[in-house]
């Protein structure tokens, strides 16, 4: 039967590389909650600036177009930092993903050599199997010889 000594090993290795994976869903899912803000940021600055535009003939003092114009300069400040905090996440994604694969390499390096190490286990079965027969074998015929 075969038992492979490094199995511990491939078990840490495949333990690592789970824990990286759940790593990296989770800076998947920050990501994808900022580009999430992002995307509702534009969509109301988009909504405010046609409300504007609709409304800019009505506008009867300066006050109310000072007020939508700093809402819309802030509106655009916070776009902008949340943007910034999305690449960063983004650069923690590519990170993380290339910690994986890292794992990922490292834990089919010890595979491999799991493998070829149970071929050669096989082969030598074979071989010590393919013996005993041949072995068997010369011993029946020297009592078929013995008998005659």
């Amino acid at each position: 039967m075969f038992r492979y000594g490094l199995e511990p090993l491939l078990r840490h290795r495949k333990t690592l590389e789970d824990e990286q994976q759940r790593s990296l869903a989770t800076a998947n899912r920050h990501y994808l909650a900022e580009t999430g803000k992002i995307r509702e940021l534009e969509s109301e600055q988009r909504h405010t600036m046609e409300k504007m535009t609709g409304a800019i003939s009505n506008i009867k003092n300066s006050a109310t177009f000072f007020i939508y114009d700093n809402y819309m300069a802030g509106s655009k400040s916070n776009l902008q930092k949340t943007s910034e905090k999305a690449e960063q996440i983004k650069q923690i994604v590519d990170m993380e993903r290339e910690a994986l694969i890292e794992k990922v390499k490292s834990r089919k390096v010890i595979e491999l050599h799991r493998q070829r190490t149970k071929d050669r286990y096989l082969k030598e079965e074979a071989r010590k199997e393919l013996a005993m027969y041949d072995e068997i074998s010369v011993q029946r015929h020297q009592r078929k010889k013995g008998l005659l």
